[in-house]
């Protein structure tokens, strides 16, 4: 991880090799997404309490004592998230309409 946060395009990397020098692994990703979600802590979205990390990464909520992940209620939810992030980064820094699903499959070199 960078020292100081990623500043890039404003906390947003610029271009493909900034990218993947941020996050080469789902356990950057996972931290970057929990900055992103709780800058000033963990807030748990059922009752607003604050809570701890647990052993497995989730955290666990001191009010209602519900287990809660950073990607729980987000599209990152149950994904691989280096596969997710730079998907995302592809679609966003299309210069035209849009991305295709084989544009993306070929340039994540995904299966079918």
């Amino acid at each position: 991880m960078v020292a100081t946060r990623h500043r890039g395009g404003t906390d947003y990397p610029r271009r493909w090799d900034e990218l993947l020098a941020w996050f080469p692994d789902d356990a950057e990703c996972l931290d970057h997404l929990e900055w992103l979600r709780w800058p000033d802590g963990f807030v748990c979205p059922h009752c607003g309490s604050g809570g701890w990390k647990t052993a497995t990464g989730d955290w666990s909520c001191a009010g209602c004592r519900r287990q809660v992940s950073v990607t729980s209620g987000t599209i990152f939810e149950r994904t691989l998230l280096t596969t997710g992030f730079a998907a995302g980064w592809c679609m966003a820094n299309q210069k035209t309409a849009g991305v295709s699903a084989t544009g993306l499959q070929r340039v994540l070199e995904l299966g079918s």
